[in-house]
């Protein structure tokens, strides 16, 4: 017993000496992250990699590419050597690296004879034709000077789930590294199995400035160089992004460009590339305001880039989610900046036209989430589980909008304080409505129930307040996306979390297999037609359904199933029933799909007196199995409606025509085309009509039925005016006429309109060229005889000389 409590004595001794010589080591040990960074070196090996990154692909399940840099700018011979961990490393395949020289700035390294850094290397390789969810090791860098063995893992082939890290705005610079490097180290305890990184934009908070990189990268030697926190994780799986305002200069080039390796899938866009992983489409633009709001030939092209991938995506049943830097909706004080106005009013639109699922934005430092609809307001789909977990079905034509506020400590942003920035055509609602949580609104508040609140105006004010590192993981899987939004207090000025990383929100999104009916407007004795959608399809052998109707008020006059089935039977011959089904042997997926097209014809004899009225056509049941016929299940059920109301006829207003009642002119006519249920025009007819006199009674021209009238000698002195009787596909309106307010024919020359041209008319002529006075345009047309050069002397010598029967003015 008595040599048991010596060694327990000794060993406290022991643990005494090591707290005393060693303080870093007990206060790693107290924070929640257990990665120990190795120690700082003042001079580096100019030879051996350092800042290596990998960097996501368009096909994450066969390519990789990988950067690195080194101090050294002589070596030549750069490669990375690959193999599977399953083999040895004799087994490795090498990949010649692309090599760059630039001159770096504010680089605070020092090389091997301790001088300043000014030049590196940056190397770039993509590997291809790798397998997917393999496991490989690497290493990269010049011969006898490769790096230590590193490994990365590609993609899967299936679509089954997992998590990447999503990060708005790490934005490194000074001691704000700190907290990007704790970060870093949170995730990868509570997340070790996470895919990749998304960084919406800003990884550094100026492009070009290396120090800030060799920060980024914790790279030991750097001014900034933590010794606590490794921020390893940067360097161990694939990194995507999107190219921010702080990383576009040059585009991109000696930042970004440098460190990373991202495509530019649309032509003269950098950073603009799309992937697919597991069960989800990703597609990064960039909307940086030389390739968006200020060259609308590249925006253009991106929107073309975009409705193409979300095309291929939802046919292959995925998830769409688009990435950016600059947020078109957000609970920051970046809403009224006028490129995001700008970019607000042309992509929002676009996203909800294409019902994008999720897009997952940068710029705003704050946190906020919420589903918009095109014209800018909520979709309330949003339900409340507990306190900081919520849950929402993701609704149609309404994209969730994320930011993710910062990933490092540099800055957190506040709100706009009025809506006085809100002008009309800006597709937003004012007080921030269109958004479900914004942690830069008060805590307490509805947007940010149980705080805390972001804003760093608080601080110094609020002696609550801390700067919160903030990071989300993604978990995707083929029918819901979860959100884990973490922050962790953390203070960049001694390096030490202040506060354990805690989850700020849990959402969420779930998308169900679900057929619905559509919904229509019509009138008594007319037909619409009501399509049916099935959502989430995927290998859909077969499908059986059932619709019911009011048969007293509509009749099936038409039942049009989708031709993607290979063999199809209807049955409408049960009054107030439809039942259909069709079967595919190769299977049908796609996210969203018209499954059938039926046409109804509205009882002529409702009382218009009563409406409007509707009719539920009710999705009574969906039964579909997939190839292995299984049940396909739960599927979920929406009904549709049919609204009848009082016929709108289409109008035409303002008819009139253009053109002047000279002879040899051509009229045309002129009106507006208006339909309250705007139904596009189609089928408007013309009619010209002739009078003796301007109030005489008016009937057709023979053969003058187009949109346009050619004026002939015949009709001198005669009155004309243009009918429009507009119509669409479903209505005809109620004929109007009009004309140009002189629309009695003279003939050319006849420029005091007495039916005769003379030497007066002549007269006329010369006052107008010598500015004595002012024709009308239709005195000006018949002035204007030899249609040369406008109306001049030679006109009216010419009208001298058909006076005394020199020449005849046809």
């Amino acid at each position: 017993m008595r040599n048991y409590f010596k060694r327990m004595m000794a060993l406290f001794i022991m643990l005494m000496q090591v707290s005393i010589l060693f303080p870093n080591a007990v206060h790693a040990a107290e924070t929640p992250v257990l990665t120990v960074a190795p120690t700082s070196t003042t001079n580096i090996n100019d030879k051996i990699p350092s800042q290596v990154a990998l960097s996501m692909t368009t096909d994450p399940q066969t390519s990789i590419s990988i950067n690195w840099t080194t101090t050294d700018t002589s070596l030549t011979d750069s490669q990375v050597s690959v193999w599977e961990k399953t083999y040895n490393e004799d087994a490795a395949v090498h990949y010649p690296a692309k090599i760059e020289k630039r001159a770096v700035s504010s680089s605070t390294l020092k090389d091997v004879n301790n001088n300043a850094v000014i030049s590196k290397n940056f190397y770039s390789a993509t590997l291809t034709g790798l397998k997917p969810d393999t496991e490989y090791f690497y290493r990269c860098g010049a011969s006898g000077m490769m790096s230590e063995i590193k490994s990365f893992k590609t993609a899967k082939e299936s679509d089954d789930p997992y998590t990447y890290i999503y990060i708005s705005d790490s934005q490194v610079s000074g001691n704000d590294s700190k907290g990007w490097n704790a970060n870093l180290d949170i995730i990868k305890k509570m997340y070790p199995d996470a895919k990749f990184i998304y960084i919406a934009g800003d990884l550094t908070n100026t492009a070009a400035n290396e120090g800030q990189w060799e920060s980024f990268f914790n790279q030991p030697g750097n001014s900034q160089y933590n010794q606590t926190f490794s921020g390893s994780l940067i360097s161990e799986i694939p990194v995507a992004a999107t190219m921010g305002n702080h990383d576009s200069s040059n585009g991109g080039s000696g930042g970004m460009g440098s460190h990373f390796t991202w495509a530019s899938q649309v032509n003269g866009v950098p950073v603009s590339y799309a992937f697919t992983y597991g069960a989800a489409r990703f597609i990064m633009l960039n909307i940086e305001n030389a390739y968006s709001m200020n060259n609308s030939a590249l925006r253009s092209s991106q929107t073309e880039f975009l409705r193409n991938e979300v095309a291929k995506a939802k046919k292959a049943c995925l998830w769409t989610i688009v990435g950016f830097h600059k947020s078109i909706y957000s609970g920051g004080n970046h809403m009224d900046d006028a490129d995001v106005i700008d970019n607000r009013k042309y992509w929002g639109p676009i996203f909800a036209q294409l019902s994008v699922d999720a897009v997952l934005q940068g710029h705003d430092h704050i946190l906020s989430r919420g589903f918009v609809k095109a014209d800018g307001r909520k979709a309330d789909v949003t339900k409340k589980v507990e306190d900081r977990v919520y849950t929402a079905k993701q609704p149609d034509n309404a994209p969730l909008y994320y930011v993710g506020n910062c990933g490092s400590t540099l800055k957190f942003y506040a709100m706009l304080t009025d809506n006085n920035w809100i002008k009309p055509g800006d597709p937003v609602a004012p007080n921030y409505e269109f958004l479900d949580l914004n942690s830069a609104a008060p805590a307490g508040s509805a947007l940010n129930p149980l705080g805390p609140i972001t804003d760093d105006d608080y601080e110094g004010k609020d002696h609550n307040f801390v700067r919160l590192p903030t990071f989300t993981a993604v978990t995707v899987s083929k029918r819901s996306i979860k959100y884990e939004t973490y922050m962790t207090a953390f203070d960049r000025n001694t390096n030490a979390i202040i506060k354990d990383t805690f989850l700020y929100d849990s959402f969420t999104v779930t998308k169900d297999v679900k057929v619905s009916a559509g919904s229509a407007t019509t009138s008594p004795s007319k037909n619409v037609t009501v399509k049916v959608r099935m959502n989430q399809m995927e290998n859909i052998g077969g499908l059986q359904m059932k619709l019911t109707f009011d048969a007293n008020n509509l009749a099936v006059e038409n039942v049009l199933l989708a031709p993607e089935f290979s063999s199809t039977a209807v049955n409408s011959n049960i009054p107030g029933e439809i039942l259909f089904n069709g079967i595919n042997s190769e299977g049908l997926t796609n996210s969203s799909m018209e499954i059938a097209a039926i046409t109804f014809k509205v009882n002529s004899n409702l009382d218009v007196n009563i409406l409007p009225m509707n009719f539920t056509i009710k999705v009574d049941s969906a039964e579909a199995c997939n190839l292995e016929f299984q049940k396909i299940e739960p599927i979920y059920l929406q009904d549709g409606t049919i609204t009848i109301v009082r016929p709108v006829l289409p109008v035409a207003s303002d008819v009139k025509f253009k053109g002047e009642c000279v002879t040899g002119q051509t009229l045309t006519a002129s009106y507006t085309y208006i339909d309250q249920n705007n139904r596009p025009e189609s089928g408007t007819k013309f009619r010209w009509l002739i009078a003796d006199t301007v109030t005489g009674t008016y009937s057709p021209i023979d053969s003058a039925a187009n949109k346009t009238l050619k004026v002939t000698k015949e009709m001198i002195g005669k009155a004309i005016k243009v009918e429009v009787i507009p119509a669409n596909l479903e209505d005809t309106g109620i004929a109007v006429c009009g004309d140009n307010g002189r629309n009695i024919v003279i003939k050319t020359g006849d420029v005091n309109r007495d039916n005769k041209v003379n030497y007066i008319d002549g007269l006329k002529t010369l006052q107008h060229i010598t500015g004595k006075t002012k024709l009308d345009p239709q005195a000006m047309i018949a002035a204007d005889v030899l249609d040369m050069d406008g109306v001049n002397i030679n006109d009216a010598v010419t009208m001298l000389k058909a006076d005394i029967g020199l020449i005849t003015i046809e």
